[in-house]
């Protein structure tokens, strides 16, 4: 079983990653979609 747990811990870094960036792409979205109705409310 030691043998498996580097590959456990990468994987489970690599999801931790992939989460990461999902969530900084999605608040990106998220801020430009905010910065849009702001500018549209403005006129």
């Amino acid at each position: 079983m030691n043998e498996l747990t580097p590959c456990y811990s990468l994987t489970n870094q690599t999801v931790q990653c992939l989460t990461t960036l999902r969530d900084l792409q999605a608040k990106k979205i998220f801020e430009s979609e905010f910065h849009d109705e702001t500018e549209n409310s403005k006129a």
